[in-house]
C-alpha cells in the first residue's frame, strides 16, 4: 500500500525544533514509503564539518548562508524523498533572506509538516530538552542558540521565537505527544493521502 502512495508522491518535508522527531520520523517514513531520507544537517556536516565548529569559526549568519546552499542543492538534486531540514532553517533570525528562501524552496518542494509535542510551548520545551539531554550526540554537537545556561528556558525562548514561523512555513501541523516515531509517520501518511 505504501509503495503505491510513493510511486506518484512529491516530497515530504518535516520541520520543527531540535529533537522534535524530524530524523526519527523521517527514517520511518522513508522505510514505509520506500523512498530516500535526506537530512540537511548530515549533508551540511559532510560538506563543512561539525555545525558547532562551523558556527564557532564563521558565525551564525554564515552558517545560515551555507545551510541555504545545502537546501537549494538537495531540492535541485532530489524528487520524491522525505527531507528533514535543520531545526532553524525556516525559523531563524540570522539572515531574513536565507530564511525566506528556505521557506519558498521547501513549500514548493513538497508537503511541509510541522512536528511539535504539544500546543503548550512550555510543555513542549520540557519534552524537547529532555530528549536533547538523553541524546549524547545532540549535547556534544549542537551549539547553544541563545547562550542561556538553563536548557528549558533556552528551548522555550526558541519555540516562542520560531513557532509562528514554523506555522507559516508548514502546510500541516502534528502534535506528536509521546507517540513513537512509527505512529507519527503513520499520521503524516494519513495527512499526505488526504491532500493528494
Amino acid at each position: 500500500m505504501f509503495f503505491e502512495v510513493c510511486s506518484f508522491m512529491n516530497s515530504v518535508v518535516l520541520i520543527g525544533a531540535r529533537c522534535s522527531g524530524k530524523t526519527s520520523v523521517g527514517r520511518e517514513l522513508s522505510s514505509m514509503l520506500n523512498v530516500p531520507f535526506v537530512d540537511a544537517d548530515t549533508e551540511f556536516i559532510q560538506a563543512n564539518g561539525e555545525i558547532r565548529d562551523f558556527v564557532d569559526k564563521h558565525g551564525w549568519e554564515e552558517f545560515r548562508r551555507a545551510e541555504t546552499e545545502i537546501i537549494e542543492d538537495i531540492c535541485a538534486r532530489y524528487h520524491g524523498i522525505v527531507f528533514a531540514p535543520g531545526g532553524g532553517a525556516v525559523g531563524h533570525n540570522q539572515g531574513e533572506k536565507y530564511r525566506q528562501r528556505n521557506v519558498e524552496l521547501l513549500r514548493e518542494f513538497g508537503l511541509v509538516v510541522y512536528l511539535l509535542p504539544y500546543p503548550d510551548l512550555r510543555q513542549s520545551a520540557e519534552i524537547l530538552t529532555r530528549r536533547i539531554e538523553n541524546d549524547a550526540n545532540s549535547v556534544s554537537t549542537r551549539p547553544s542558540l541563545t547562550g542561556n545556561s538553563d536548557s528549558v528556558t533556552e528551548m522555550l525562548l526558541i519555540l516562542e521565537q520560531r513557532h509562528s514561523f514554523y506555522l507559516a512555513a508548514s502546510h500541516h501541523q502534528i502534535y506528536t505527544g509521546e507517540k513513537l516515531p512509527v505512529e507519527i509517520a503513520r499520521d503524516v501518511i494519513r495527512i499526505y493521502k488526504k491532500v493528494r
